[in-house]
């Protein structure tokens, strides 16, 4: 007669154990689950759910102390203090940056003594002498180093796409319709000796799309450009030369104002995008994006604890991952039967995937300021 499978287990157990064995037993033993073990041990089965509830809230509790890290009070603060200066700072003709609803109001808003200008140059200290911090003319409030130079982006659309309705045509020459990439105009314009007016492929400007939040139109990061400069005079002298050129006109959809801060005091970025989108209906909508993250790692004790921290989370990721391999080898495909065992794998994806970004987050970070720093003006 055959043996039962309880039988076997037991004959099983009866066994002694090299010391290989025990070794290897202690160690699967810390992969062991309720869905591993012994149903009829209940020893076994109440020492391994009370192992699994410890180890899954040591889990939560280091989620939450890096999760809790990523943000302050100073997030908020230094995102207002940028936003008041470039959004609460009026032009010469009396418009806030929301308020701009013409191509002069834009031009009021980048003109030499305007908003945008002014906030990006910081050369005189508030008794009139000229600012020589690090020899730069590019720290914001004295403490953000401008990072880089300020970048002017717009896209255009061709002109006559759709023909002018016929009951107009004597009146109406030219029809400019909405922006979309089989739109968008590609041929220079204007001036042919200034690279501003030269189009280049989103490739050649390493950008990216953008999704407009009041039009829901999506832009890409091609486009026509114009870098700025450190030195204030240098950039109005290029403003400048934009507007004399007819840098912006009807065809124009939308204009991007690019540019990041540094402040070492709390090691923090600021990445600002200024946005002013041109319809085909007339006017001008703005919006904006203050973004202020932490890319770098903080140089003081609690930043050491929070990278152990990651560590450390790294690790249980990896615990877990293992946990699961074991779980659905054990049980196949009745395992994802469960919803709960569907939530643990899609966790374990999702935690892999913010881990991996980590880290290419880091080396990506590190090679664009290494570069940034050998860039001259």
């Amino acid at each position: 007669m055959k043996k039962s499978k309880k039988v076997k287990m037991a004959e099983k157990k009866k066994k002694p154990k090299t010391f290989c064995g025990k070794i290897v037993g202690f160690i699967r033993g810390f992969w062991d689950t309720t869905l591993t073990v012994d149903k009829e041990d209940k020893t076994a089965l109440i020492k391994t759910t009370i192992r699994e509830l410890v180890v899954y809230l040591i889990f939560l509790l280091i989620l939450c102390l890096i999760t809790f890290n990523m943000t302050s009070t100073t997030y908020f603060y230094y995102t207002t203090v940028m936003q008041n200066l470039f959004l609460g700072t009026k032009a010469s003709d009396g418009n806030l940056f929301e308020n701009i609803n013409t191509i002069e109001h834009w031009w009021n808003f980048v003109a030499p003594d305007g908003p945008f200008v002014n906030g990006v140059h910081w050369d005189k200290w508030y008794n009139g002498m000229t600012n020589d911090i690090a020899g730069d003319e590019n720290y914001i409030f004295y403490e953000n180093k401008l990072l880089g130079v300020p970048r002017i982006r717009q896209l255009r659309i061709k002109e006559d796409v759709y023909s002018v309705h016929k009951d107009f045509q004597k009146d109406i020459k030219h029809c400019y319709a909405e922006y979309s990439t089989a739109n968008q105009d590609t041929d220079a314009f204007g001036d042919p000796t200034s690279d501003a007016f030269l189009w280049k492929s989103e490739a050649e400007l390493g950008g990216s799309g953008f999704l407009s939040p009041d039009l829901k139109i999506q832009y890409d990061g091609a486009g026509y450009i114009q870098d700025l400069a450190q030195n204030r005079n240098i950039t109005n002298m290029r403003i400048d030369a934009l507007k004399q050129n007819r840098w912006l006109d009807r065809q124009t959809r939308v204009i991007f104002i690019d540019f990041a801060v540094y402040n070492a005091n709390i090691n923090l970025f600021c990445v600002v995008r200024l946005t002013t989108e041109f319809p085909a209906t007339g006017g001008a909508i703005t919006s904006s994006e203050f973004r202020t993250v932490k890319m770098t790692s903080e140089e003081s004790t609690w930043g050491t604890v929070n990278l152990v921290l990651e560590y450390i989370y790294i690790i249980m990721i990896g615990y877990y991952l293992i946990e699961e391999i074991i779980e659905i080898r054990m049980h196949r495909l009745k395992y994802f039967k469960s919803l709960w065992n569907i939530l643990d794998v899609v966790i374990i994806i999702l935690s892999i995937v913010a881990v991996a970004f980590r880290f290419y987050r880091d080396n990506k970070v590190s090679v664009l300021l290494s570069q940034l720093q050998k860039q001259t003006t």
